[in-house]
């Protein structure tokens, strides 16, 4: 998912918000792992950063509306079709169905109990926790998740353009290709923008399924209580794999985008859902692709001389079974 800075600043600033929030029912059974979640607090929030107020939308008027369809036009030409938009349309939605039924299998799949289990280990205090009590509450959580895949609309950026641009006011058009709306509980994603040339459905699956997992995020921590993307963060920075900026070969601006704990956890996990689709030996191929010309964007941030503690962090967000053989990778 590509972002616009004042976009970035948005979701560090909605993230904190979702750290320092206190409130919020917590479902009858769930222990609370909400405080040990706070962990690192200091690396990620200042005073001023939690005191952000959220933005109210201004209503669209019918002149904003033909303004805001003629931005989108101008950006993707091939919008003006009718038949593409309805093509593209109903392209989303068949996606949506798609990737909602692999992220339900992966959730209530055995690898992401054992994950939830040493996810929940890694927290400073609950090293000695029970498998069982853990297990209990993974029950309550995967109901969670199942709520937020059944609950959460996927709409394509052609069919409610003033939403996306807010009464003109929003996202880069050319830059920002999906986002989870944290006020409408929505995804919005623009296909347009992955048909450059032939149609990048690779790409368009990843960024979907990513803010899929961001609306699990969002629901996790208001529901429960639980900020699973920074305990995922905090497992990282304490195992030491997070390479400081100047170690890497990307942008001040990408790196921080990359280890925000939203973007972090929901990177890691939609790249480990598709590593255990393919069935490869975990650890060789994430040393394939660490070490490639082109690596996908997470691992760019993650030092390659410590791939086994890479696999340990990625174990925290789904476990590979340990008969796997093939090392092949798409």
């Amino acid at each position: 998912m590509k972002i616009l800075k004042s976009k970035l600043k948005r979701i560090i600033r909605e993230e904190l918000s979702l750290i320092m929030h206190e409130g919020g029912p917590l479902e009858e059974g769930w222990k609370d792992w909400a405080v040990a979640g706070a962990l690192g607090l200091s690396s990620f929030a200042g005073p001023q950063a939690q005191a952000a107020a959220p933005v109210e939308r201004p209503a669209a008027t019918q002149a904003e509306v033909s303004s805001n369809m003629n931005k989108f036009l101008e950006a993707f030409p091939m919008a003006a079709r009718e038949k593409t938009k309805q093509l593209f349309s109903n392209l989303t939605q068949q996606q949506t169905r798609q990737i909602k039924q692999e992220l339900r299998n992966l959730y209530s799949s055995t690898s992401q109990r054992q994950a939830f289990v040493e996810l929940i280990k890694s927290v400073p205090g609950f090293e000695s926790e029970s498998d069982e009590d853990i297990l209990r509450n993974h029950e309550i959580y995967k109901r969670a998740v199942e709520k937020t895949l059944d609950s959460v609309v996927v709409v394509a950026f052609h069919d409610a353009i003033d939403d996306v641009l807010e009464g003109g006011s929003g996202i880069d058009l050319e830059r920002v290709r999906a986002f989870y709306d944290t006020d409408d509980g929505k995804i919005y994603i623009n296909p347009f923008s992955y048909a450059e040339r032939r149609f990048d459905l690779g790409n368009f699956r990843q960024d979907l399924k990513e803010e899929y997992i961001h609306a699990v995020q969002s629901h996790i921590q208001r529901e429960l209580g639980m900020p699973v993307a920074n305990l995922l963060i905090a497992a990282a920075q304490k195992a030491d794999v997070i390479l400081a900026p100047e170690a890497t070969n990307i942008s001040a601006e990408a790196y921080r985008y990359l280890t925000t704990p939203v973007e972090f956890h929901a990177k890691m996990l939609e790249l480990k859902s598709r590593l255990l689709q393919q069935g490869v030996d975990m650890e060789e191929a994430i040393q394939t692709l660490i070490n490639s010309d082109n690596p996908p964007e997470i691992l760019k941030v993650l030092d390659p001389t410590k791939i086994e503690k890479i696999v340990d962090i990625f174990d925290m967000v789904a476990k590979a079974p340990t008969s796997q053989k093939t090392s092949q990778i798409a």
